[in-house]
């Protein structure tokens, strides 16, 4: 697991969110995806909101695990949206070109 990395859950209704915390890398995505599984797993949730304003750094793996998630998502009638990235991480979702499938416009992260 990544140094200092940890996901909080929290579920509210038809809702959970998932807090990030640290640096999402090769040592942290399964315990992202894992996470974020386990968050679209419960019966009534039908959006998951992924906070990133604790995130410190994100690569392809995070990428990967958030794409992942946002598909197996879909498939249950879920929703995956980001809020709290920094305009650092901002840039890593837009070069990787999934900026769209994941954050609002800047004010309304």
């Amino acid at each position: 697991m990544g140094e200092g990395f940890r996901v909080v859950v929290e579920v509210n209704g038809d809702s959970a969110l998932v807090r990030v915390v640290g640096d999402i890398d090769l040592a942290a995505r399964d315990e992202l995806r894992n996470a974020l599984h386990d968050a679209c797993d419960v019966d009534r949730v039908r959006l998951v909101v992924v906070d990133l304003s604790e995130m410190t750094f994100c690569d392809s793996s995070g990428i990967s695990a958030l794409l992942a998630a946002k598909n197996e998502a879909a498939a249950r009638q879920v929703e995956i949206f980001v809020t709290g990235a920094s305009p650092s991480v901002r840039r890593v979702f837009e070069i990787a070109g999934v900026a769209d499938r994941f954050l609002g416009p800047p004010d309304a992260q």
